[in-house]
């Protein structure tokens, strides 16, 4: 899957909606990362990470249709934990969506989706981590989890907008493309995963 055309794509829709004279709005973001990683073989059992997302977003939406699309640019910080051990990422990251807003009594509602693209900060960041008996292989040891410079997939979810400005919201992540590669009985590899809560505020 090309990432970057899914991305180009994306912004063709935001021009779109440029052309259709939509309302556009811009602003501050910043939330906490709920992350984890998905490994294709079971090598050991991680634990979730808590980290932190912060940035500039901005809106799109056709008037009177409440359709149209958000772009955000973030930092983000996503990993796992292991035995109390802490193994965090850091990325700058662009995530595309589209959107629909709906009213309801008193606030906005509106759910999105769409596709992001993430740059690590850090190259050739590399943990040590334990292997358990319990896993695939049946062999304890420690593996090298070694991360790779970028990191791509899909957002969904959904949130509330009240008192014209500010919005909260919480979405899931999946990760599509391989951001880890794992040194242990042959390689393996990672992506990752994790639940966003962020918050808005939009002039």
């Amino acid at each position: 899957m090309n990432y970057r055309k899914i991305i180009s794509l994306a912004f063709c829709v935001i021009g779109l909606s440029f052309a259709s004279h939509a309302q556009f709005r811009y602003g501050v973001k910043g939330g906490m990362n709920l992350s984890t990683i998905h490994f294709n073989k079971d090598l050991f059992s991680p634990q979730s990470l808590v980290g932190y997302q912060a940035g500039f977003t901005s809106e799109y939406i056709i008037p009177k249709s409440g359709i149209g699309a958000d772009l955000s640019l973030m930092f983000v910080q996503t990993g796992v934990e292991q035995r109390s051990k802490h193994y965090a990422k850091n990325y700058i990251e662009i995530p595309v969506n589209f959107k629909w807003r709906y009213s309801l009594p008193f606030v906005n509602a509106y759910v999105h989706a769409g596709p992001y693209i993430a740059w690590a900060l850090k190259k050739d960041d590399s943990w040590s981590v334990t292997v358990s008996k319990t896993s695939s292989t049946g062999i304890p040891g420690t593996a090298t989890v070694t991360a790779m410079d970028t990191d791509a997939g899909i957002n969904a979810g959904l949130g509330v907008e009240f008192l014209k400005y500010f919005q909260v919201g919480i979405q899931y992540r999946l990760g599509l493309k391989d951001a880890y590669k794992v040194s242990y009985s042959g390689n393996s590899y990672a992506q990752n995963r994790g639940i966003l809560i962020n918050a808005a505020i939009l002039f």
